[in-house]
């Protein structure tokens, strides 16, 4: 009897605390886990669990961790800024639900974020979270988003956003100490910054813009002379859409030329450039032949791009031909 009312005494105080530290949910829809205290079953959010880990290993060493202190402190107190940071991070759950592999945040968002002397900054984090198949402790005893990653990919991608003052290895170090405890390790992680432009930047920008502008002028006078019955100047009409258009789509009718070669040679380059597009894309979903949703992959037209290597081949062959071609005519002559 006494024993019972002191355990019921016990989850009733364990209940209040914990409710109290949870008593203002974050705005966001986390994967969410159950622990069963005794017949008291309570809620926790991914992303509380992982935040109330982190404090652990931040000891304001640096000004890193002390902008992050900020950050957790804020987030526990429910404050708006410190949930509108969080909600710039991706979002496990509401990838596994889309059955995909990464969740990148908000960039834009992140970056552009200031509040006092807290900067956004946008970094990505990978999770290797098939290791925790060949780690020796129980798989079992792993947080559940981890395992339910395991049965899906190799890794997962989510966009973290942090104090402006942090930086990779210190992220990294942070990360990596947190995230042992979960039975999963940490990638890489790396951080990125809006596009700037620098002096060479310029120049080149320059430089582009100068030819294009005299390809225009060039295109312009062509059609006027063309257009007055004038023989057109021979500088700008190296230079003229017209003329090098018309150069392109003639076929020369010597005998001695491979017609095809440079027909193939241009369909090639064009799958090459497609298919080095389609990689990097691809690239950003990882390894998803375990996948439930293979449409993508199985999709023959993709399957084509993916196939793009056998071009480079096929375009170094065609070069290769010309190239002794062009030979075998010097020696002839």
């Amino acid at each position: 009897m006494i024993k019972s009312l002191i355990k019921e005494v016990l989850l009733n105080i364990i209940q209040e605390m914990i409710l109290k530290r949870i008593k203002k949910q974050l705005s966001l829809s986390h994967f969410r886990i159950q622990f069963d205290l005794g017949g008291l079953q309570v809620n926790f959010s991914a992303y509380e669990m992982s935040l109330k880990s982190l404090q652990v290993y931040i000891n304001g060493q640096s000004r890193c961790e002390n902008e992050l202190g900020k950050l957790l402190n804020a987030s526990y107190e429910s404050q708006k800024w410190a949930q509108d940071v969080l909600s710039f991070w991706g979002d496990p759950s509401k990838a596994l639900m889309n059955s995909s592999l990464f969740d990148f945040g908000q960039f834009n968002d992140c970056i552009r974020y200031q509040h006092e002397s807290f900067r956004g900054k946008y970094c990505i984090a990978k999770f290797l979270a098939a290791k925790v198949k060949t780690n020796k402790v129980n798989i079992e005893d792993s947080h559940p988003i981890w395992i339910s990653l395991t049965k899906i990919t190799k890794d997962f991608k989510s966009g973290l956003c942090v104090p402006s003052v942090c930086k990779e290895d210190e992220l990294h170090k942070i990360g990596k100490d947190l995230i042992n405890q979960h039975d999963v390790q940490l990638g890489n992680v790396q951080c990125y910054a809006p596009c700037t432009f620098t002096r060479i930047d310029y120049v080149f920008m320059s430089i582009l813009l100068t030819l294009t502008l005299l390809v225009l002028f060039a295109t312009f006078c062509e059609s006027f002379l063309r257009k007055s019955k004038k023989n057109s100047n021979t500088f700008l009409s190296s230079f003229s859409i017209i003329t090098n258009f018309k150069e392109l789509v003639t076929v020369n009718k010597d005998p001695a030329i491979i017609r095809c070669i440079d027909g193939i040679k241009v369909l090639t380059a064009v799958w090459v450039i497609i298919g080095h597009r389609n990689y990097f894309i691809s690239d950003l979903f990882g390894d998803n032949t375990n996948m439930p949703n293979r449409n993508l992959w199985e999709s023959t037209i993709n399957n084509f791009m993916t196939r793009y290597v056998r071009a480079v081949d096929t375009f170094l062959a065609c070069s290769a031909i010309l190239t002794v071609q062009t030979f075998f005519k010097l020696l002839d002559r």
